[in-house]
């Protein structure tokens, strides 16, 4: 993948990257200014909820997650049906839907140049303090490669592997092992020397394609769940 001229001479990998890099920090500060329509919570609101003035982690004021499971030892769950309360677009254009027959939560979007598309969700504190692993079950059509991203509270983004939703519907799951600080949305931050599990605030789900060089067109991605599972000990 590549961005647009990508194949003339004079533009290499590396001025690629770093225009990818800019572009995307662009849609990041973009996140953080006040909520714009369509938008249901900033990044910034919800940064401040997860954190309080002292820096201590604090609850924040109840989200109804849809079809949240409240399961032992911090594991999380997130499936889809009617409700789609909790979720949030990571900018306009995306829509975010329920299915309750399909118990799916479904995506659309139309993939534009040098945007990111996907959506987010906040995690109650502690949620991912026991994290051993991350599945995803969905679909997408047309087949998309998507990443999965824990934010903590101090704004650090943290980024797994990428997984592939493909026509089929498939669970993809990614281990807490391979998780590294993402190379893009971190510009000016202190990245510690490992994650902090237990200061997870958010999960993003995003497509970065626009900003690769992939061709503009309408995409869906149906996702019927997303589980946080839990060290076996």
């Amino acid at each position: 993948m590549s961005l647009d001229g990508a194949g003339r001479s004079g533009i290499d990998h590396a001025a690629r990257l770093e225009f990818f890099a800019m572009s995307l920090r662009r849609t990041i500060r973009i996140l953080a200014r006040p909520a714009a329509a369509g938008l249901s919570l900033s990044l910034a609101a919800f940064l401040a909820a997860c954190v309080s003035a002292d820096g201590e982690a604090t609850k924040p004021a109840a989200v109804a997650a849809p079809g949240a499971v409240d399961t032992p030892a911090q594991a999380f769950a997130f499936r889809g049906g009617a409700s789609v309360s909790g979720w949030f677009p990571i900018r306009e254009g995306v829509g975010i839907e329920g299915d309750a027959e399909a118990g799916e939560t479904i995506v659309r979007y139309e993939r534009t140049r040098r945007t990111a598309s996907g959506l987010a969700i906040q995690l109650a504190p502690g949620s991912c303090a026991t994290l051993e692993s991350l599945a995803i079950r969905g679909s997408s059509q047309p087949a998309q490669r998507v990443h999965i991203c824990l934010t903590d509270a101090n704004g650090v983004v943290w980024t797994f592997p990428t997984v592939k939703l493909g026509a089929a519907v498939e669970t993809h799951r990614v281990s807490s092992a391979e998780i590294v600080p993402d190379p893009f949305q971190n510009a000016g931050k202190t990245i510690p020397a490992a994650p902090d599990w237990s200061a997870m605030r958010m999960l993003t789900v995003i497509d970065i394609s626009g900003h690769m060089g992939a061709p503009v067109e309408q995409v869906t991605w149906r996702i019927e769940s997303i589980v946080g599972e839990e060290v076996q000990r």
